[in-house]
């Protein structure tokens, strides 16, 4: 073997003590930790040079690839195989799951001994799974998926960490159950998570399609075509008919192309016009993405002469007026002596109205069951604030049919 330098002979002897230790070569990064080094450049410097010099021998494609000549790779129990089923480590937060940076090593097996299909190895590293046979030092293989059922043993990524439990869905909460009763649950917010797993994608470089977002956000089909049916995609797509087509054909490669997208075939669909688009809003997330509905309507409005919440702030107070919106509130304090108060919101905001007894109850019926509410009644307009106090009221549901009624109402 060729004479090394002091750098090399003190590396050579971290990575022999290190697997007399741990029973498993060191990744560069605990090689650096160990030396008190910060440039793992370095690192990578002085193993390629103890390779050349046949002082150790390298696996290239895993972490953990440094094998002394004449032993094993550290695992005693076999060599090192670049074609074998990838062992995973340390999970790199943001990264595919099987990126190189996780990989430890990797172990001769063959994955289709298993049901499902083995993707992966990981090691156990605690006792928290003990009353379920899954004992610390265990290694599991592991059926990478996006789809998964209340009571199933998971292995799941939190930060960088993977860890084994059993999933219990609620709503939009998961539980990650142990089998062990020295151990807590781990409860995760789903709206939260896919949320940080969207703005960390995004923080690296703009999506460009939305096969493109579905790759690199890594986050479950479901929500996917949820923000396809709320707009959220309009910047990526010819218009919502094709954002929701191009979110059903989304599906995720398995394995080592988990990370690259799975484009479908693009189709012709029918342009939706705008009143479908604001229906498709309101039946997804309660409101409009675009324009209120009101505003496609105004010139209808004009003509039974409706004032727009705006114009009531040049109207003289005492005037007798005409609005209406879409009812957002009824509200019944029981301090108010039996007078009940409605929000109705049009493009501009929201109509403050006021139903003296006789008048609510003449109206009840309209007043309780209409979406789209046309109020006559008398302006009430002091120190800014501003109130319609109803005499008629007329039922225009008819007009936005297709739309949810909204209001939360309060009694």
């Amino acid at each position: 073997m060729p004479s090394l330098t002091s750098k090399q002979l003190e590396v050579l002897a971290f990575i022999q003590k290190f697997m007399g230790t741990h029973g498993l070569p060191p990744t560069r990064g605990e090689i650096a930790a160990g030396l008190g080094l910060k440039n793992r450049q370095g690192i990578d410097q002085h193993l390629r040079a103890l390779a050349a010099k046949e002082a150790i021998e390298l696996t290239p494609g895993i972490s953990r690839g440094i094998r002394l000549p004449g032993t094993q790779s550290g695992l005693h129990t076999r060599a090192v195989q670049a074609d074998g089923l990838p062992l995973l480590g340390r999970i790199a937060a943001g990264s595919p799951i099987l990126a190189t940076g996780n990989i430890e090593d990797r172990i001769r097996i063959e994955p289709a001994l298993f049901r499902p299909r083995a993707h992966f190895l990981l090691r156990v590293r605690s006792d928290s799974m003990k009353d379920a046979d899954i004992l610390d030092r265990d290694l599991l293989a592991v059926h990478q998926t996006t789809e998964v059922h209340d009571g199933q043993i998971v292995v799941a990524r939190i930060g960088e960490e993977a860890t084994v439990k059993y999933y219990r869905r609620l709503g939009q909460r998961v539980l990650l159950e142990p089998a062990n009763a020295a151990y807590q649950p781990i409860e995760i917010d789903l709206s939260e998570t896919e949320a940080a797993k969207i703005i960390t994608a995004r923080l690296s470089r703009p999506f460009i399609s939305i096969e493109d977002f579905s790759a690199r956000a890594l986050i479950p089909k479901r929500p996917i075509r949820v923000l396809a049916n709320g707009g959220a995609f309009r910047s990526l797509s010819d218009h919502g008919n094709v954002a929701f087509w191009d979110a059903l054909g989304i599906e995720r490669l398995p394995g080592i192309l988990e990370a690259l997208p799975a484009p479908v075939e693009s189709i012709h669909l029918p342009v939706p016009s705008e009143w479908e688009e604001i229906q498709r809003d309101y039946q997804q997330l309660g409101f409009s993405s675009g324009r209120h509905p009101l505003a496609l309507m105004r010139s209808n409005l004009r003509r039974l002469g409706l004032s727009s919440r705006q114009e009531l702030n040049a109207i003289r107070s005492g005037r007798t007026v005409t609005v209406g919106g879409l009812v957002t509130h009824l509200q019944h304090p029981q301090t108010a002596n039996g007078v009940v108060f409605a929000s109705l919101e049009d493009e501009i905001g929201i109509n403050n109205i006021i139903f003296w007894p006789t008048v609510f109850e003449a109206h009840r019926h309209r007043i309780l069951q209409t979406k789209l509410m046309i109020v006559e009644g008398e302006l009430q307009s002091q120190e800014g604030v501003v109130h319609v106090v109803a005499q008629r009221v007329h039922d225009f549901s008819h007009w936005v049919r297709s739309l949810p009624r909204n209001s939360r109402d309060f009694h």
